[in-house]
């Protein structure tokens, strides 16, 4: 599976009171060439099935959506709070977070996932002194494999 993690500065969506949101360019059927030696409807043909949790996986199950068209695909990213201030709460929050959401997609699917953009806000926040923890926004954008 490939991974295209990309950080995001989620302090401009905070200030304004707005849940931070990615689109996600789905790829071009003849890849990142103009042309691609391709005619007609080829030079703007979308490639991929994208599934996207739309709320925090680990404690709801609902609010997968998906596309299968178009060029972008909205991804929310959703803030997390670990259970203790400690920088291996991070690392374990990452875990959970993904074996959640791959539980909770083949729930949905039986496609194989190929490839997930995992999209991280810059920086994790740091709750203290109000609360040993630290809060982190996670989003995903998983892609499963093309049926033709």
């Amino acid at each position: 599976m490939l991974w295209h993690p990309q950080w995001i500065d989620v302090r401009p969506h905070l200030a304004q009171g707005q849940q931070p949101v990615v689109l996600v360019q789905r790829p071009l059927l003849h890849g990142e060439s103009a042309k691609g030696g391709v005619f007609g409807i080829a030079e703007v043909a979308r490639l991929g099935t994208y599934w996207v949790p739309e709320a925090d996986v680990l404690t709801t199950d609902g609010g997968w959506t998906f596309a299968k068209s178009g060029a972008h695909v909205r991804a929310p990213v959703v803030a997390y709070r670990t259970p203790e201030r400690a920088l291996a709460s991070i690392w374990g929050l990452g875990i959970q977070i993904g074996v959640a959401a791959l539980a909770s997609l083949r729930a949905r699917t039986d496609a194989v996932p190929t490839e997930c953009h995992l999209l991280l806000g810059h920086e994790c926040s740091d709750l203290s002194p109000h609360a040993s923890a630290f809060r982190c926004y996670v989003g995903l954008a998983i892609r499963t494999e093309d049926h033709r």
